[in-house]
């Protein structure tokens, strides 16, 4: 079936009377696309069985291994697991993440035994979330188990494929080069410009590419494989062209494009072929295949050829964001460039001398980067809640600092690193000079006044809305869109204010528990629209704030706080981030603030911590601090109690029955009966014997760790409580 499908898109790529078809119907194979994917995630999962069990596992290294500061993250497949005294084999793939990890290595074909419990992958179930558990079940991976080095063991190694061999061989190589020669900064850089692996980047470099908009030039992509292909062409052409037999009896242009594209599908190979990279490749081939067949080449027909091909070999891809945004940029470019303001001009306009000509190519570039941009906009908000508004000036500067100095001294060191090493050195040091003054000035730009901006995320509603505008905008000339953009537009402003406005007008509260993973975080809207968020989760592996609770606040259409509130100097990793962005009015503190970067964030603020007050009523909603760390918010007949961690002295005579409980780790009888719960909610993971007592005294039941964020709405008389 793949086979004649791929006949088919070739045939419509060298006759015309199907290429309307052809793209017509790419709308159909992304629809059938998703509805595949939809069926694949919803398969029997076979390891599913063995959740949350420790088991004795066997498996199979099957891709490139990941090497990170404090640990080794592995894919295993080929899995056997121990079930009654035998090895049983086992469908599927695992994520193994080795912590204490001092430098070992796990080539493909390390075979491992190791001994620890298998977990779902999860993720953060709140909405305006990466989906983590989507990103890896659709690589076929449905588990994930964390160990260390002292507690597996290699079994051996199996033999691999030729091919396999071949390509490890040459990353281990480069790597080794690269190591040799450059700075931990450039060689993070080059290490993804040159074979995809963007583990050694650290936070503030992808922060500072993030912020300038130059995000885009860390993916292997048609700039890439463009420049091996030229390369690999001018140097074939050069040894081929000597000949005046090879040059009189063949046609030598087709042969070295043949050629060239050899070393060409290496390279996307030995960069692992992201979908950014397969896409270029694709592209590329059917390129030369329409230049070859004596067409004419369409654009919108080798971009949907592309999708196509992708598609049919491997329907989840639809899903990876690397390939949505390959595939839109591109498509931006190719419709939004030409028809920018003074786009014709500039494009037919005919250089005569040296500096027009660069003139030209420089407004070329800002109108091509002012396309993708302005195309993948919509979504990059919606993903990251990221707006950078230099991005279009960086570009001028950074595309040509790559294209032309740092890729090609970068590739041209891989291919005489074998026969040539003493330049290949030279190359690469050359190449790294100009890549740190590149790292400065994107340093520098990410660093100007309103540079980077977080912003609102907008619904797919919302991101129909927006790009409706923009076609309208690029069409203004006809009549029938100049009339759509004075509808569209009023729409998308009602849209986007819709949120806002009608907290401001509601009189119901609303308590959302997010999904934090350890520790608890909580966003309390008060009637009439007053934002109070609670405790920052406890996770020390990355910014809580930036990760997961920024990206929430901002799909409620939140930019400021009013409250901000810590009940325990254990639950502080994402208020320092939430204190620089969200600027609130009011910190409350339980005693020491211990975090010193939340310290730094409110004396930068000039926010002065108060203490919990013991009483306090806002919008008709009173809120008590009875002991350290517990709250207490009344409002009509419903009331919510916030517990600590541990039990402490409650003031004499204050009333602890509540409706609903943020439940303590532990159980605790006599406290839980003197509050007395309907509903009790338990954020992040509970022992099975604490979940189990909570069940047994018939309490109804919500978690963050299994059922994601939950949200408590109530008008003073009634209660709606729904998790995510």
């Amino acid at each position: 079936m793949a086979s004649a499908v791929i006949l088919f898109i070739f045939s419509c790529l060298t006759y015309n009377k199907y290429r309307v078809f052809l793209i017509s119907f790419s709308g159909f194979l992304f629809f059938c696309s998703a509805t595949l994917m939809a069926s694949y995630l919803n398969l029997p999962n076979k390891i599913a069985p063995y959740f949350d069990k420790k088991v004795v596992l066997i498996g199979t290294v099957i891709q490139p291994p990941t090497y990170y500061p404090q640990k080794a993250r592995l894919i295993l497949g080929k899995l056997h697991i121990l079930v009654n005294q035998q090895y049983i084999p086992l469908r599927g793939k695992v994520l193994m993440d080795v912590y204490q990890h001092k430098g070992a290595s796990y080539p493909l074909g390390t075979k491992i035994k190791v001994i620890g419990r298998l977990k779902r992958i999860k993720g953060f179930l709140n909405p305006g979330r990466f989906n983590y558990a989507l990103f890896w079940k659709a690589k076929g991976v449905w588990a994930k188990l964390s160990t260390s080095e002292n507690r597996l063991s290699i079994m051996g190694y199996k033999d691999l494929s030729i091919w396999s061999r071949f390509l490890e061989s040459l990353r281990g190589r480069i790597r080794i080069f690269l190591n040799k020669n450059l700075s931990s900064e450039t060689k993070a850089v080059y290490t993804t410009l040159l074979l995809g692996e963007k583990q050694g980047l650290s936070e503030r470099l992808r922060d500072d590419f993030s912020k300038s908009g130059v995000s885009h030039l860390l993916a292997i992509s048609g700039l890439h494989l463009g420049m091996v292909m030229m390369l690999m062409y001018a140097t074939i052409w050069f040894l081929f062209s000597r000949s005046e037999c090879l040059l009189l009896k063949f046609n030598l242009k087709k042969i070295i494009v043949i050629l060239s594209l050899i070393p060409t599908f290496i390279y996307a190979a030995l960069t692992h072929f992201s979908p950014a990279t397969s896409r270029a490749f694709i592209m590329l081939l059917l390129l030369w295949w329409v230049l070859f067949s004596g067409h004419g080449k369409d654009s919108w027909l080798l971009l949907a050829a592309a999708a196509w091909l992708l598609l049919i070999f491997y329907p989840p891809m639809l899903y990876n964001l690397s390939f949505q945004f390959s595939f839109l940029a591109l498509a931006s470019l190719i419709y939004l460039a030409p028809r920018l303001p003074g786009a014709k001009r500039i494009f037919h306009f005919s250089p005569k001398n040296w500096y027009q000509k660069i003139f030209k190519w420089l407004t070329f570039s800002l109108y091509a980067t002012l396309a993708a941009w302005l195309g993948t906009l919509p979504l990059v908000m919606h993903y990251f809640c990221r707006l950078s508004l230099i991005a279009p000036l960086a570009n001028i500067v950074a595309i040509p600092a790559i294209a032309f100095f740092v890729l090609p001294l970068g590739l041209l060191s891989i291919f005489t690193l074998f026969a040539l090493p003493s330049i290949s050195d030279v190359l690469i040091n050359s190449g790294a000079w100009g890549l740190s003054k590149l790292l400065a000035f994107i340093h520098f730009m990410s660093n100007l006044p309103k540079a980077g901006l977080w912003v609102i995320s907008p619904g797919w509603f919302e991101i129909a809305l927006i790009y409706g505008v923009i076609f309208c905008v690029t069409n203004l000339r006809i009549k029938t869109f100049r009339y759509a953009f004075f509808v569209i537009l009023p729409i998308l402003m009602v849209e986007t204010a819709y949120v806002p406005v009608s907290h401001m007008l509601s009189s119901k509260l609303k308590i959302s528990f997010l999904d934090v993973g350890k520790g608890n975080a909580m966003l309390v809207q008060f009637p009439h629209g007053l934002d109070m968020v609670i405790n920052g989760g406890s996770s020390s592996n990355f910014d809580i704030g930036k990760r997961v609770i920024a990206p929430f606040l901002f799909r409620q259409k939140i930019t400021s706080l009013d409250y901000l509130v810590l009940t325990s100097s254990n639950y502080s990793n994402g208020l320092p981030f939430l204190v620089n962005q969200f600027r609130p009015k009011v910190f409350w503190s339980n005693g020491k603030i211990t975090n010193r970067g939340l310290m730094d964030a409110l004396n930068k603020r000039g926010i002065s911590p108060k203490a919990l007050p013991l009483y306090q009523e806002i919008n008709g909603v009173t809120i008590e601090s009875p002991g350290p760390q517990i709250l207490k918010f009344t409002y009509g007949k419903f009331s919510l109690l916030l517990s600590p961690d541990i039990i402490p002295e409650i003031k004499n005579g204050f009333d602890l029955r509540s409706t609903v409980l943020l439940a303590p780790r532990f159980y605790d009888h006599s406290f839980i009966k003197s509050v007395s719960p309907k509903y009790v909610i338990l954020s992040g993971h509970i022992r099975p014997k604490v979940l189990a007592y909570y069940r047994q005294y018939g309490h109804k039941i919500y978690s963050t760790d299994r059922q994601g964020m939950i949200k408590v709405i109530t008008d003073g008389n009634r209660l709606w409580i729904t998790p995510f």
